[in-house]
């Protein structure tokens, strides 16, 4: 294959010219550096267009990074760097009214689940029912909070435990070291847990353990560890604080593993995709 000539080439080949020009009709010093300078620009002003990035011809602003599908297809497994809520419900359509979820779409587990990444700021996915579970998946559920930020998780939570029976919420980020469960009993936020390692605090730690966190070894501390503390809890084979595998754990002694749904029997299935209220944010 042939190679095309570098651009360098074209630039030497030219001073050379230039040089020759001067000694040719005896140009002046000042000319010569004007044609210098004006040469040197035009060449940086090339490199920067070949290095720079240039949208796509055409492409309207806001387009969906993914088009929303409404194939039928098989569940997919989630989990990792996401939140989620699990409802026992058969009806995504009513859970999608109940949480004033607007512009629904029916979407795909592939199409839905890639938007709630994708669009995780201001997108959420509702599944299809599985055994009796409907997941609402997406970053863009209500804040958990923080040291500067309001706990806007909590009062939803509370708001959709009056019209459901089970209500579960999990979430997990391994970049920020964010992780977090919640569960609702008769209307009420009866246990929470929420950690952020970016900032060394536990936003929520509501309630008593549950049997299943005992069961599974959940002692986590609230504050920043000693060495001592870090070994103790080495020797026992214990974190000191959450890591991403122990919301699958609780998650899955609550309800179910998501990320393990790709490996049920189920049926091909549609779900909803969903813009959020601003309120969540």
């Amino acid at each position: 294959m042939l190679r095309q000539p570098s651009k360098w080439w074209f630039a030497n080949t030219l001073l050379t010219y230039f040089q020759h020009c001067v000694k040719e009709i005896k140009m002046t010093t000042a000319v010569f550096t004007i044609i210098i300078i004006a040469f040197i620009a035009v060449v940086v002003l090339s490199c920067s267009r070949q290095h720079t990035p240039q949208p796509a011809a055409n492409k309207p602003p806001n387009m969906p990074i993914m088009e929303l599908d409404a194939t039928l297809d098989k569940p997919i497994g989630f989990g990792y760097k996401n939140a989620w809520l699990a409802i026992r419900t058969e009806d995504p359509s009513v859970l999608a009214e109940v949480l004033g979820l607007r512009d629904l779409k029916p979407a795909n587990w592939r199409t839905g689940l890639n938007s709630s990444y994708e669009r995780h700021e201001t997108h959420v996915f509702v599944t299809p029912p599985v055994e009796g579970w409907v997941f609402v998946v997406g970053i863009a559920l209500p804040d958990t909070g923080d040291s500067s930020r309001p706990d806007r998780c909590t009062p939803i939570l509370e708001a959709l435990g009056k019209k459901y029976e089970h209500v579960y919420f999990f979430g997990t980020h391994r970049v920020v070291d964010f992780h977090a469960w919640a569960r609702v009993d008769n209307g009420l936020v009866s246990r929470a847990y929420a950690y952020l390692g970016e900032q060394g605090v536990t936003i929520w730690d509501k309630g008593e353990k549950t049997k299943e966190e005992v069961a599974l070894k959940f002692n986590f501390l609230a504050d920043e560890p000693t060495e001592l503390q870090r070994k103790e809890y080495r020797e026992r084979g214990e974190h000191t604080s959450p890591k991403e595998e122990d919301v699958i754990k609780i998650a899955e002694a609550w309800t179910m593993n998501p990320l393990r749904i790709d490996e049920m029997d189920l049926p091909p299935s549609v779900g909803l995709v969903g813009r959020v209220p601003s309120e969540w944010r």
